[in-house]
């Protein structure tokens, strides 16, 4: 599902920006060509609910490496569409809502922080059949 939710990603903003401004899931910083984004996860968890049900949080981190001499201006204006963008995407047929969007520039470098959190329910195991039981009933 990880991998999922971050190919969602990378299509949403490849739709919202096209292609001028590439989508990196994979490999350095040092080979990026600006203007890009660069996606990654931030400590995914996983808190078992009851019984085989569980809550996933699935912090990411998009990073923005703006391509202008404009550098602030240029991220601000990103920020502000990411904000939209990341409210919610498609992963496989089914649609995802972003939480906790909020955003800080580091070192010339936009990051927007998203959470895609979830419950999961785990299929049961196959059920154990009794061989033999003996079942003792009286009447009163």
């Amino acid at each position: 599902m990880l991998n999922e939710i971050k190919n969602g990603l990378a299509v949403k903003l490849s739709e919202v920006f096209g292609p001028a401004i590439t989508v990196y899931t994979e490999g350095s910083e040092q080979d990026f060509i600006e203007p890009c984004f660069f996606i990654l996860y931030k400590n995914p968890s996983q808190r078992q609910l009851i019984g085989k049900r569980y809550f996933r949080k699935q912090p990411m981190d998009i990073r923005y490496y703006p391509g202008t001499s404009n550098k602030n201006e240029e991220m601000y204006v990103v920020a502000d569409r990411l904000y939209d963008a990341l409210e919610q995407i498609s992963v496989g047929e089914e649609s995802l809502r972003g939480s906790n969007i909020s955003h800080e520039i580091v070192d010339g470098v936009l990051r927007m922080h998203v959470e895609f959190n979830m419950f999961i329910l785990k299929k049961p195991d196959a059920e154990e059949v009794m061989e033999n039981a003996k079942v003792n009933m009286d009447v009163k």
